[in-house]
């Protein structure tokens, strides 16, 4: 989660070219890749690497979301049966369950029926 949390604060907040942690890595690659298909739209090609930007954006909220919701579940997985619980018992242990309630507390719907 600190790396994620800092790549966010370095990219967004910071906002020096170059700062990223991942953000720079990611629009690198995507760029190479937007690149290298580009030659195959011709005429068309200004306009197929116009949308790298918007990509890039989409693929680094969903880098970010990914890794807060991966970073949460590493720390809620020790939790699960004993602090988190489920109505019904027993509780599951496992990293996806815990993947699973990590992914419903991050996101902005909470429809779990996990709780503290």
């Amino acid at each position: 989660m600190f790396v994620t949390l800092a790549d966010v604060f370095l990219t967004v907040l910071y906002a020096r070219i170059g700062s990223g942690l991942l953000a720079n890595r990611l629009a690198r690659v995507t760029w190479i890749a937007f690149r290298t298909v580009a030659p195959v739209f011709g005429n068309h090609r200004a306009g197929f690497l116009s949308f790298c930007g918007p990509a890039v954006l989409v693929m680094l909220v969903a880098l970010w979301s990914s890794g807060l919701t991966v970073g949460a579940a590493l720390i809620m997985q020790p939790s699960l049966g004993s602090a988190i619980r489920t109505m019904a018992d027993p509780t599951p242990t496992d990293f996806l369950t815990a993947l699973y309630v990590a992914a419903s507390s991050v996101s902005v719907i909470n429809t779990s029926e996990f709780f503290p």
